[in-house]
């Protein structure tokens, strides 16, 4: 499953856009969102599935959108993992550098301490 934000609109505003105080609201772009859902899949695709086809491992691949106002991506993922049964919920932990690579980000942190299902968290 990869998680991509859920498009909302744009909320442009302040002095001189169209006299102070005034806001403009741009809608969302669709074609921004297609292209985001079109990376995640060529992503996924080219990462995770020759690997999980070689092994012979049975998989799902979703692309999800989600509020990032509302939920993390950490309480998505576990939601859709015990929806679906999941048998395991298998992450790339984030890179963030030396010092912060030691610790888990804050989805993988979510995943191992509240999903319902066994959780792997792969480095490097």
């Amino acid at each position: 499953m990869h998680v991509v934000p859920i498009p909302v609109p744009e909320v442009v505003g302040g002095i001189g856009v169209g006299g102070a105080g005034d806001f403009i609201v741009q809608p969302p772009d669709p074609a921004v969102d297609r292209r985001n859902v079109e990376a995640a899949e060529k992503f996924i695709s080219a990462r995770f599935l020759p690997l999980l086809n070689e092994a012979k491992q049975p998989h799902k691949v979703e692309i999800v959108h989600f509020s990032t106002d509302a939920d993390s991506v950490g309480e998505v993922v576990a939601a859709r993992a015990e929806r679906l049964g999941a048998t395991a919920v298998v992450l790339a932990k984030s890179n963030k550098g030396a010092i912060k690579s030691f610790f888990l980000g804050s989805t993988a942190k979510h995943l191992t301490t509240h999903c319902t299902v066994p959780v792997v968290v792969l480095h490097g």
